[in-house]
């Protein structure tokens, strides 16, 4: 209407927004929002953010995607998972990536580049303890998140491009109670991309502090580092960091396309519930791993990109190193062998998928991603191998090649596509599981309850049928449902 400044375009965005009336209310009650002097600009700014966002209704097919995301996501372990992969990418990427590309630009200074380096061990070690003593801050964002259901990376990107988050479509106290999952992960998120912007922004306004001559945590130091985190170049840095860590970069070409057509195709968020999360977690198990070091003959890197993607790799690296060595111990475990009898004995000898051997114990590590993930792919890959019983040959690294993309879908977030691949595959097995999958996340809080069946009841249980698979996940329905048993016709706990 702006743009072609006519009075029928101005008509047809007041009927847009609900007639002129309805329009008028609506300006009028964002003016009383700003206006109201008695609070300060950040809670008028999340006011105005929840009501724009709250403007245009919701309909009934939105309000049940949204209610069967919620119970899917409610789970005690997704939010373990969660909590654990942000601590995990937060203190490798702060510390331990930072040291090792601290490491390289000491080695580079050694060989005679003379250049300022792009990354120091006194700049990691001040985000290192920034990030560590951010905490009360972090918890200061997070529960504002828990209130109002809106982070200040939520406004910011509203002030700066007027862009929203995704609308929230159940209304009410119960539309409260039924959101209650994804405000939880909301929570954990706005705590950690807290922590991490924080460290980001101490790290580069103390880099900066340094290349011009300061030093190190002297009075001058911390009073130019304290002006420098102010400026606009130092947060665009905090950000760009913060929003990889909690996998918030922003979606590429490819990433874009998979949400276009889950936009377009109805029903298609019930296979891909997640798609951005993902395709980031993705990325970051390439970059810490051997693959990362191919990122640095791509154009345009700053000194800093290129030490910090040596930094990745190298971490990754050695993490796959040191699990290699585990492995020839047979002290790390892959996937479950997909022969069945094979499948049996390996459960039956105590085994569990993706996990390292400490002390008489078997403790999972594939949570640990994305750091693990480029291990998870490996040894996905070795199971095809010996499953073949084959040397490595053509017809072989076709099964190698499919086992590795399976391992890179059957994640947590991307469990949905895992589980139509295997229905096209298995339409009476796996099939009835993807199913009974959707059908349970009508169940409110289902994932919860899921959790809690897996407490009450010590035993695996061998559903058959659509309705034995939902009752198997459901606490205190799942002992009607019959044991798995191992070759000794005994239940398998």
């Amino acid at each position: 209407a702006i743009a072609s400044k006519t009075d029928a375009a101005y008509e047809r965005a007041f009927q847009a927004l609900g007639g002129r009336a309805d329009a008028e209310a609506k300006i009028a009650r964002l003016q009383d929002i700003w206006n109201d002097a008695s609070r300060p600009i950040e809670a008028r700014e999340r006011d105005i953010y929840n009501f724009v966002k709250d403007i245009d209704r919701a309909s009934t097919w939105k309000k049940l995607e949204e209610f069967w995301l919620n119970s899917i996501l409610s789970n005690p372990i997704t939010h373990e998972i969660n909590i654990i992969g942000n601590s995990t990418l937060m203190v490798a990427e702060r510390l331990v990536t930072r040291l090792a590309a601290s490491t390289v630009e000491e080695l580079l200074t050694l060989h005679g580049t003379l250049r300022p380096k792009a990354v120091t061990y006194a700049e990691t070690l001040v985000g290192a303890v920034r990030m560590f003593t951010a905490t009360r801050q972090a918890a200061k964002k997070a529960l504002a998140y828990a209130k109002t259901g809106v982070s200040e990376v939520d406004v910011n990107k509203f002030r700066e491009a007027g862009t929203i988050g995704p609308q929230r479509a159940l209304e009410g106290s119960a539309g409260v109670i039924l959101n209650l999952p994804t405000r939880l992960l909301g929570v954990e998120d706005a705590f950690a991309y807290t922590m991490a912007y924080e460290g980001e922004l101490a790290a580069q306004a103390a880099r900066q502090a340094l290349q011009e001559g300061l030093r190190p945590f002297s009075a001058a130091f911390a009073k130019r580092t304290a002006e420098l985190t102010a400026t606009d170049a130092v947060k665009a840095a905090a950000t760009k960091s913060a929003d990889y860590i909690t996998l918030k970069t922003a979606p590429d070409k490819i990433t874009e396309s998979i949400l276009s057509v889950r936009r377009t195709v109805p029903g298609a968020r019930f296979v891909l519930p997640f798609v951005q999360t993902p395709m980031n977690l993705v990325k970051r198990g390439f970059d810490y791993s051997p693959l990362g070091f191919t990122e640095l003959f791509k154009k345009g890197l700053s000194h800093e990109d290129k030490a910090l993607i040596a930094g990745r790799a190298i971490v990754g690296s050695s993490i796959l190193a040191y699990f290699a060595t585990r492995v020839a111990q047979g002290e790390v475990t892959g996937p479950a062998p997909s022969n069945a009898k094979e499948r049996e004995l390996f459960y039956d000898s105590g085994y569990r998928p993706f996990a390292i051997k400490v002390g008489d114990a078997w403790v999972e590590w594939g949570r640990f991603e994305p750091l693990v993930t480029p291990i998870k792919w490996a040894l996905a890959a070795r199971q095809a191998y010996e499953d073949s019983g084959a040397e490595l040959t053509p017809d072989v690294v076709g099964p190698m090649l499919a086992a590795m993309g399976r391992a890179l879908i059957d994640t947590t977030y991307l469990s949905g596509m895992s589980n139509f691949i295997n229905a096209l595959e298995d339409p009476a097995g796996s099939g009835e599981r993807a199913l009974s999958r959707i059908v349970s996340g009508g169940v409110p809080f289902s994932g919860l309850l899921r959790g809690l069946a897996g407490v009450e009841d010590p035993y695996l249980r061998d559903p058959n049928g659509l309705v034995q698979r939902i009752e198997a996940n459901l606490p205190g329905f799942s002992r009607a449902v019959n044991p798995l048993l191992n070759i000794l016709g005994e239940p398998i706990t």
